[in-house]
């Protein structure tokens, strides 16, 4: 009772327990124990009774919200405790939930692993005809499913890792050692293609799709050459790939993404990676895939897609966009985002005046909005014909680029220089 009443006070605090000044110990004791002096080593086991319920709680929910799980766990102590009978029952129960599975990820091969470990467990301890049968009717090639699963379970989780491991290199040019990556390639590329070792490690399936994926996210992940890989995870997606995990398809649909943009910024067929990078993100965006956890939308992304699709002629497309979705920018300048964004949209509807009126109520902090707007100020006043407007937002913007390089990475940093060279050019 005790451990309920304070468990009451904490839950009304929650979850800013430290800004609330009007909880503590022995205000909590007050409520635990009315009339009673205050007791700290009451108090703290108290507390550390409580601490152990929650965590039970977390552990059981846990469980309770996965079937699989729990079949294993039961699966087990019929193993250990010889109820053969009741074996049998969990073991189809568990197969049955396997062949409905639409991706088979590193969990499914775990599963696997687990259930032919509880099956050679009954037959180590129980020799009677039952077990016989049960293990008789699996072809006896236990020990052999055994291997083969925790062999897929390694190589999806190993590639799985190596992958966010090569992103995290790109992105923040770090370097880390990868145990036996050269030993594992060794094999998958020289001693035998990939498509023989995944015919091997399962043999009802013509490919494990999973490995493969992560196999070629790997191999355009180490070399951007590699347009083959890309597009072979590109087709496996495409082929209305199910995933079990929200977060490995948010994953790999970053990869995909990133890969665009860089090709994108190597001015390597940019029309084709334009159009593939906006398809990718109209996809991640029905799924719910580019929101971060808070569920807003990053205010670069929302930029990207306003961008590439004005770039792929869809401005009805986009103007819906930036209604819809603007909302999710959780910005204090959201509604200069929101200006600069309805007057590209006019900028490309040829609706200059309208343009220049919402840039004008368009003033956002960040780097790249900054030299944007001005971008696009010299574009509209380039179409409008206005040479002063355009001579001094041009000299601004040279000075602004210059004033930002430390901060621009050289790809950047170029572009905007050869926009305000080319603007030059185009003036005299």
């Amino acid at each position: 009772k005790d451990v309920i009443t304070l468990f009451e006070g904490l839950f009304r605090a929650a979850p800013k327990y430290e800004s609330d000044r009007k909880i503590n110990q022995k205000i909590l004791w007050r409520k635990v124990c009315p009339g009673k002096m205050y007791n700290d080593n009451k108090m703290r086991s108290l507390m550390n009774r409580l601490l152990d319920l929650a965590e039970q709680f977390i552990a059981h929910s846990d469980l309770a919200s996965n079937k699989i799980k729990q079949d294993q766990v039961i699966l087990r102590y019929c193993a250990d405790n010889t109820l053969h009978t009741h074996f049998k029952t969990v073991l189809k129960r568990i197969e049955r939930i396997e062949s409905e599975s639409h991706f088979k990820d590193a969990d499914y091969f775990y599963n696997q692993y687990q259930k032919e470990v509880s099956v050679s467990s009954l037959v180590t301890k129980d020799v009677s005809s039952e077990v016989k049968k049960i293990y008789n009717e699996r072809g006896d090639q236990n020990f052999q499913k055994i291997l083969e699963s925790i062999d897929a379970f390694y190589l999806v989780e190993k590639f799985k890792y190596i992958c966010q491991i090569l992103n995290h290199q790109i992105v923040f040019n770090q370097d880390c050692e990868i145990f036996l990556l050269e030993e594992i390639l060794s094999k998958l590329q020289k001693d035998e293609p990939i498509e023989e070792i995944l015919l091997k490690l399962q043999k009802d399936e013509p490919t494990i799709l999973a490995i493969q994926m992560y196999y070629n996210i790997f191999q355009f992940l180490k070399d951007d050459s590699n347009e083959k890989s890309f597009q072979t995870v590109k087709n496996i997606l495409e082929e209305n790939f199910i995933f079990s995990d929200k977060e490995a398809e948010k994953n790999i649909y970053s990869y995909l993404i990133n890969y665009c943009a860089i090709k994108i910024n190597q001015n390597h067929n940019q029309n084709k990676y334009n159009k593939i990078l906006f398809n990718l993100y109209k996809i991640t965006l029905n799924q719910e895939l580019l929101f971060h956890e808070d569920g807003n939308l990053g205010i670069d992304t929302f930029k990207n897609i306003v961008t590439l699709g004005l770039r792929e002629g869809e401005c009805d497309w986009v103007e819906d966009f930036i209604h819809s979705y603007i909302a999710k920018i959780s910005e204090i300048e959201v509604e200069s985002v929101k200006n600069y964004s309805l007057a590209k949209v006019h900028f490309y509807k040829q609706e200059y005046t309208e343009a220049a009126r919402l840039l004008a109520y368009t003033s956002c902090n960040r780097i790249f909005y900054k030299i944007d707007t001005k971008k696009l100020k010299i574009q509209i006043a380039y179409e409008t014909e206005d040479s002063e407007v355009l001579e001094n937002t041009l000299n601004s913007l040279y000075q602004q680029i210059h004033r930002y390089q430390d901060e621009l990475t050289e790809n950047p940093f170029n572009a905007n220089k050869n926009f305000v060279k080319f603007m030059r050019s185009l003036i005299r």
